[in-house]
């Protein structure tokens, strides 16, 4: 079934979001478990703080490129088809790490120290995911208007 490159694009943009938001309301889950086990807010903040900092190198130096990289390939598609938004290896290793990140999780349950991490881990690629995505929007939608002008 061939579908137009534009539904492919929005295809992987919607995955990407809804990566992010699930990775936001994983991360302020964890983050509330852990302030049940030791409700230090100083700490609540300084990984917080770590999250956002660590998101935001990951926007600039990973996922902005990887969106970007990808949505370059899908425009050379000669003739697209549904399940191409990814490529195939990307879909394994998202597969893997949505169970890594499910089994992590769960292993943390009861560890203030375990918990924190997987916290700051999932707040800072959620941050990544939903930054980077913003980017890419942005640029698009500034590369259309002077292309239109």
């Amino acid at each position: 079934m061939v579908v137009k490159k534009e539904s492919l694009k929005r295809s992987a943009m919607a995955v990407w979001y809804i990566g992010a938001t699930i990775l936001y309301i994983k991360s302020y889950t964890l983050l509330v478990q852990a302030y049940r086990i030791d409700d230090n807010t100083a700490y609540m903040i300084a990984l917080v703080a770590l999250g956002i900092i660590v998101g935001l190198l990951k926007t600039k130096y990973i996922f902005t490129h990887a969106l970007s990289k990808n949505m370059t390939r899908i425009d050379t598609l000669a003739t697209p088809k549904i399940w191409q938004f990814y490529r195939i290896p990307f879909m394994i290793f998202l597969f893997t790490m949505i169970a890594l990140g499910a089994y992590l999780s769960r292993a943390a349950q009861g560890d203030y120290g375990f918990l924190a991490v997987v916290a700051v881990v999932d707040m800072a690629l959620a941050i990544g995911l939903s930054l980077s995505g913003l980017l890419y929007t942005l640029e698009q939608k500034s590369t259309s208007s002077k292309k239109h002008q």
